[in-house]
Formats: structure tokens, sequence, C-alpha cells
């Protein structure tokens, strides 16, 4: 069954939510993407190869924030010392209105990367941001 409902969402307008975390300064993120892989098949002496379908699965996500305290750095340092603890999440994308319009629910999620922010004596009151680069288990469009 398809869904009909069409919507436009802005690429500005949406806002981030993991367990745990405060992302209302998220400013971008990027990785929405789920692969299936495609398996060479080749049937006995047949040279024409066919394909089959492979695990599915969603790519890393990356987020991008203020940065404003070491929580995220912390949940970074535990999942690599051996204690992952993956959490759920969602980004909700908004209309004009502030109606919700799309969400993808982010399940599984933990951190393999984190940058901190670029200091610089030629930027004169520039906002610091850090990075995450989180391991998604599942991603659902609702």
């Amino acid at each position: 069954m398809s869904d009909t409902h069409e919507f436009e969402v802005a690429t500005n307008k949406f806002t981030v939510q993991i367990e745990g975390f405060d992302f209302k300064n998220c400013s971008a993120v990027s990785g929405l993407d789920v692969m299936t892989e495609k398996l060479d098949v080749q049937e006995g002496a047949q040279k024409q190869i066919s394909y089959r379908k492979g695990r599915t699965y969603a790519a890393d996500l990356v987020l991008t924030r203020v940065f404003k305290n070491k929580n995220l750095f912390s949940w970074f340092k535990e999942c690599q010392q051996g204690r992952v603890e993956k959490r759920s999440g969602s980004i909700v994308c908004t209309d004009d209105e502030g109606q919700q319009v799309a969400t993808f629910l982010l399940n599984g999620c933990w951190p393999i990367a984190w940058s901190g922010p670029v200091f610089s004596t030629q930027s004169a009151g520039d906002i610091a941001y850090e990075t995450v680069k989180l391991a998604v288990e599942d991603l659902d469009l609702e």
C-alpha cells in the first residue's frame, strides 16, 4: 500500500532528539541514507550474472551542534571503552507553521566518531560546534 500524502520539507526546519541529549542547537544533519546490498549470483556454467538482495542497512549519521557541554564526548568515550549504550531518537521536520510533516526514526544509535570545535584567533566571536558520527541500526520514515 502506498502513502499518497504529499508534503514539502524545508531543510532548515527540523529538530533532533536523541535519548538523554539536548539537540535544540543542532545546525546540520547528514547521512539519512538506507541501502540494500546487491549480491552477484552466477548459476552453474552460465556466464550471465544475476543479482539478489543482500542485507539492508542505514548509513552513519552525522550531527553538528553548538558545543556547550561534554555529554556527547562522554558518551563517545564510554562506547570507545566497550560500554556501548545504544539510544533511540528522531529527526522531526516541520512546515512554516511548525506542524510536523515527516519524522525520521533512529534506532540503535551509538557514537563512532566525535570532532570538537575548531579554534582560531582569526574568528572573532564565532560559535564553537561539535560533530558526532552515529552508527544507526535502523532508520525509518514516519
